[in-house]
């Protein structure tokens, strides 16, 4: 991409994200959905409604093999690609709108650099949003459909069954379960992650003596976006166990008061440690996931 990386270079043509979003979610999904699958296991074993509890990711891993094999990882991954490839289309067509219209607000680069990229990173999650949050019910229900016990929220299989659950419980809305929540990940998240991805890339290029980031080598956006996630991933654990536990839990609820509720319940009954239940694995999520998604988006878009 042209320019210096930041939020104020000119967009590359308007088409290119809707192509190359999709082939970033396809790549990352691909190598993290294992992690993600136990990620959201590990999130909501404290409550006690699981059939068990992991000690770690390496018994997590073992457990679910041993029952499902290798195909329990990968529960409900084709069907829910069929959502995922739309919303990373959406989000990385916000990101590229996200930098023009920031551009155009401030054409004289009077703000930090940090919150120009920041910025994009909000309004990437602003559009995505509203496609992501039924992707993300389904697929966690999905992932965690035979670790509760018959009595939790989460018992479907199928993402027919989930979507049917979802409409008896609160009708067309019940798919948006979470979606305040979800952007209270989410907007934080894409602050964090873009102000620091740009940084880095803008830090290799000088490093490694290039003209811009737009000349880095392709490892160099996978470190980058590395980095960058893992910090995000980190800030943002303790309000992702709070929507894990929103969308697939029993009586959850989903509005700003019952999310305060279910924190409130998280710490007196697990203690401030249980908001970090699956944080390595959610770094094993995040970290990887975008390493491998922006590198692929970057280079697509290098060549479009």
């Amino acid at each position: 991409m042209p320019g210096d990386g930041s939020a104020g270079d000119s967009a590359p043509p308007w088409w290119g994200s809707a192509v190359a979003g999709p082939a970033s979610g396809l790549a990352s999904r691909l190598a993290t959905y294992p992690s993600d699958t136990i990620k959201a296991r590990m999130q909501i074993q404290g409550t006690g409604l699981t059939t068990g509890r992991y000690s770690g990711l390496v018994s997590a891993v073992s457990t679910i093999l041993r029952a499902d094999g290798p195909a329990g990882l990968y529960r409900g991954f084709l069907p829910v690609m069929g959502g995922v490839l739309p919303a990373n289309a959406a989000y990385f067509s916000g990101y590229e709108l996200g930098k023009v219209a920031v551009a155009w607000a401030d054409p004289n680069s009077m703000l930090p650099t940090a919150l120009r990229d920041g910025v994009a990173g909000v309004v990437a999650q602003g559009l995505s949003g509203a496609v992501w949050t039924p992707v993300d019910l389904i697929k966690e229900r999905i992932q965690v459909a035979g670790f509760l016990r018959a009595d939790g929220a989460a018992a479907s299989a199928s993402p027919a069954d989930v979507v049917r659950a979802a409409l008896r419980e609160k009708g067309f809305l019940g798919l948006f379960r979470g979606y305040w929540i979800n952007n209270s990940v989410w907007f934080p998240w894409g602050l964090i992650y873009a102000g620091s991805y740009e940084r880095c890339k803008r830090s290799l290029a000088d490093a490694l003596d290039r003209t811009g980031p737009e000349d880095l080598p392709p490892w160099a956006f996978a470190f980058s976006a590395a980095a960058a996630s893992a910090v995000g991933a980190v800030a943002t654990h303790p309000l992702d166990v709070i929507k894990t536990r929103i969308q697939v839990l029993p009586d959850a609820g989903g509005s700003r008061w019952r999310a305060w509720g279910v924190a409130r319940r998280l710490v007196q009954q697990e203690g401030v440690l249980g908001v970090f239940d699956g944080a390595v694995a959610r770094l094993w999520v995040m970290a990887p996931g975008s390493a491998v998604g922006w590198m692929v988006y970057e280079m697509v878009m290098r060549r479009l």
